[in-house]
């Protein structure tokens, strides 16, 4: 989860209290000159300097504190209307308590120098709880105008990092299937098919383009259906039976309800031809897929038998599919061995994953 970040200028708090303090002189100053801002008043005020920068830094602490326990606490993502008010009300609150406060000092200065009336002190508090208000809407604006912009950029940025890494998910399956080593076999067993089997052969050729078109195809989506997922893989099977015989098994169970539900591209391949990888096949021992598809997921198993003696394997493949779930769903893979079968649950994808920013 990717946390919003305030605006820049609140990031350092030194900056931040400076300009907040900067602000607040300036609201002071701005409602001395709207009371006609005669000299004699601005003079009669330079004995209380310490008091009104006091009261100013105060304001501004109250505020930065105020305002960091409110972006901690309520988010705008998840609260924009109570968010919206409660910065109003914070900031115009702070305003017009310092400006009362800068009105103590005022009257004291009034009632010895005679310049203004006592009353004139209501025109003061009236005018700094209206402009108090008037800012504090622009700084709740601004805020909230930063904030939509962030997100939409973190957003953006987001989404297409997602995108460019489950294209380079699917590239790497794709040159994993679409190997030399398995052309070379696929066409050499066909061309010693079509010397005592012809028709044998047109078939496997035909499974085979069926296949490769499937796999080339793929890289530009993201999610299949069920149906095209099991269509892909008994092709790919008559494929590989051509070749091992009865050594290979493949059994399938299949809720037709569940056939347009969505799976990772060229997923079901991958678990398949991962079983046959690990597995030495023999007539003995041959190694049984099962394929089980319910209203929950479809989870492909297999029996243990030995490895290969050259076998190389990092998982991969496995460690792929992971990572396309990661991205695409909230719903992880399941993986469960024991010494005599493997087991792979998948579920299925219903929503793409959505990222989540505070």
């Amino acid at each position: 989860m990717q946390q919003l970040t305030p605006p820049p200028f609140l990031m350092n708090k030194a900056a931040s209290f400076f300009a907040v303090f900067t602000v607040c002189l300036g609201l002071f100053f701005y409602l001395l000159y709207s009371l006609g801002g005669k000299l004699t008043l601005f003079t009669a005020l330079a004995d209380q300097t310490g008091a009104v920068l006091g009261a100013a830094a105060a304001g501004s602490l109250l505020f930065l504190l105020g305002y960091e326990a409110l972006i901690r606490r309520i988010a705008w993502r998840h609260y924009p209307g109570l968010r919206f008010a409660l910065s109003c009300l914070l900031l115009w609150g702070l305003g017009v308590a310092s400006a009362w406060l800068l009105s103590i000092l005022l009257e004291e200065i009034i009632t010895t120098t005679g310049l203004y009336q006592p009353d004139n002190l209501k025109i003061f508090r009236l005018t700094a709880a209206i402009v108090s208000l008037l800012l504090s809407l622009l700084f709740t604006l601004i805020d909230f105008s930063w904030y939509a912009y962030y997100r939409y950029a973190a957003e953006t940025l987001a989404r297409t990092r997602a995108q460019r890494r489950q294209k380079e998910l699917q590239f790497d399956v794709l040159r994993a299937q679409l190997t030399p080593h398995y052309l070379f076999n696929s066409l050499n067993t066909a061309s010693n098919l079509i010397s005592y089997d012809s028709a044998g052969a047109e078939i496997y050729l035909r499974k085979l383009a069926h296949n490769i078109q499937y796999l080339m195809a793929k890289p530009n989506e993201v999610l299949s259906s069920l149906q095209q997922e099991l269509e892909v893989v008994d092709s790919f099977f008559h494929l590989m039976q051509v070749r091992f015989g009865d050594r290979i098994r493949l059994e399938k169970t299949v809720n037709q309800k569940c056939l347009q539900q969505k799976i990772p591209a060229m997923a079901l391949q991958l678990l398949v031809e991962n079983a046959l990888k690990h597995n030495v096949a023999s007539t003995s021992t041959p190694v049984v897929i099962r394929i089980e598809a319910h209203p929950e997921g479809i989870a492909v198993e297999n029996n243990i038998t030995r490895p290969p003696q050259d076998l190389k394997s990092g998982k991969v493949g496995l460690r792929n599919l992971q990572e396309r779930y990661q991205h695409l769903s909230a719903k992880n893979v399941v993986v469960t061995q024991n010494s005599e079968s493997f087991k792979v649950q998948l579920p299925y994808i219903t929503n793409s994953k959505k990222e989540a920013y505070v």
